[in-house]
């Protein structure tokens, strides 16, 4: 847990949004806690909970899968701050393009491969399987997949600086991965 938290609290260069990578907005928690409705998320708040056993769980799943998740996180947090969407699958794929937007900062995010974020954990946390909160929230693999590259290519060729053109570029996205 303590090199995720390190991580999260690295900023790539000339990152636009870091403003919204703070430390305060990092907790974390272990269940149950009955305010905030996921293993990590934005609980109605900016806040981004992590629970230290759902990264562990993760992480014995595929080794970048709490790395991604935190930005998928982070993804939300953005969302909050442009003034929140409804709980539904475009908002789901629309916080994972934000994650790629995130990714797009660096090069390697802690060792690990833009291609082992992608592919092994996009696929193994998605849609279908199980998703807690709601079925079929989060989009199968190819549509997690395309959401995180569209976002990642933004990040990395047109840095999005504002959350509400962030958030609303990403809806887009959603739009054209679930259709794909």
């Amino acid at each position: 847990m303590d090199v995720l938290a390190a991580w999260w609290q690295t900023q790539p260069g000339g990152f636009c949004l870091q403003d919204l990578v703070t430390d305060t907005c990092f907790q974390q928690y272990e269940y149950p806690l009955q305010y905030v409705p996921s293993p990590c998320g934005t609980g109605g708040s900016d806040a981004i909970y992590f629970s230290p056993t759902a990264a562990s769980y993760w992480a014995a799943q595929v080794a970048s899968a709490d790395f991604i998740v935190l930005a998928h996180e982070w993804g939300h947090r953005v969302q909050f701050a442009a003034g929140g969407l409804p709980p539904n699958k475009a908002t789901e794929l629309a916080a994972d393009c934000l994650a790629g937007v995130f990714f797009g900062g660096y090069d390697t995010f802690a060792g690990f491969t833009h291609e082992d974020l992608l592919y092994d954990t996009m696929c193994a946390i998605g849609d279908p399987g199980y998703s807690a909160w709601w079925q079929g929230t989060h989009g199968v693999c190819d549509e997690r997949v395309c959401a995180v590259a569209e976002g990642y290519a933004a990040g990395v060729e047109d840095p999005l600086c504002d959350p509400e053109v962030s958030v609303a570029f990403c809806l887009q996205v959603a739009a054209i991965c679930a259709q794909s």
